[in-house]
């Protein structure tokens, strides 16, 4: 797994690879924030009715 990192750093160039996957790790964990959020909403939801 490493080894297809470094294949993708030399690629494309460090700063650019590592910008764009934390870009990406923020963006799914917004969306997992998102889907939690919903998802406790909901459940609150069904337990006052």
């Amino acid at each position: 797994m490493l080894h297809l990192w470094e294949k993708l750093l030399d690629l494309m160039g460090e700063e650019v690879t590592i910008i764009s996957f934390f870009w990406s790790i923020c963006k799914s964990l917004e969306c997992i924030l998102k889907f939690v959020i919903w998802f406790l909403f909901l459940l609150l939801i069904q337990l006052y009715i």
